[in-house]
């Protein structure tokens, strides 16, 4: 049976505490904080999250952050993982496939602050990195992606087919957008957040169509034939 706890660490003894029967008490901007003496000058503190503790698969001790300061947030999280080494102990999952569906089910957003990081420790210019963080932002938003899991070929088939269809975006812009959200499913892949990038067959449009034709003046000839035209259909 699993059990949970909260990690201690040791701080510096702080100059304005007060210290009563080994209990420290003091200040720290504005809030009241407590923890024991440890020695002479330092306190041990106590975290408020909360930290799973249980035997895994393998009959190994795991210590894993609930991230939570809710006890009963952290029981069930606790209890999330004891059944997970259950359903393995069974023979009914795998521990890859099931590291890989909680990867799946961590918001966008996350993977995205992490691909932004990458580019900017890639020595990305800051006009290239803002861009490329507003095109994938507004295509999640546009499709509705709230995780990796919800990122299909077929989720950005069919916001091509609508954009295509509407006629409000060129085709190099479109293929702008794709480029910047393969980028980021490519760097998830190196990252071993995803096994495949899921729109990695997805094709560049045809800049081509829908370009609009540059209009010039008719040349000289180009005129008399025209004046030439008319004047035979009177």
């Amino acid at each position: 049976m699993g059990t949970l706890k909260k990690s201690a660490y040791a701080i510096p003894l702080p100059e304005n505490a007060t210290i009563k029967n080994g209990i420290v008490s003091w200040t720290d901007k504005g809030k009241k904080k407590t923890g024991k003496l440890s020695g002479t000058d330092k306190v041990r503190c106590e975290s408020e999250i909360w930290i799973a503790r249980f035997i895994d698969e393998n009959g190994k001790r795991q210590e894993i952050s609930t991230k939570t300061k809710d006890k009963a947030s952290a029981t069930r999280v606790l209890v999330k993982h004891e059944n997970e080494v259950s359903l393995i102990q069974a023979g009914l999952a795998k521990r890859s496939d099931i590291e890989k569906t909680a990867k799946q089910s961590i918001p966008i957003h996350d993977f995205i602050e992490g691909y932004k990081t990458k580019l900017i420790a890639s020595g990305c210019s800051k006009k290239h990195v803002v861009g490329t963080m507003q095109q994938i932002n507004a295509l999640v938003q546009e499709c509705q992606i709230d995780t990796l899991s919800d990122l299909t070929s077929n989720t950005i088939d069919r916001w091509l087919a609508a954009e295509i269809e509407a006629g409000l975006r060129t085709p190099k812009t479109l293929n702008i957008y794709i480029t910047a959200m393969k980028g980021l499913l490519n760097w998830c892949v190196d990252s071993k957040h995803l096994s495949e990038n899921p729109i990695l067959r997805t094709k560049k449009l045809n800049e081509a169509v829908g370009r609009k034709k540059h209009r010039r003046a008719l040349t000289e000839d180009e005129l008399k034939n025209l004046f030439a035209a008319a004047h035979v259909r009177k």
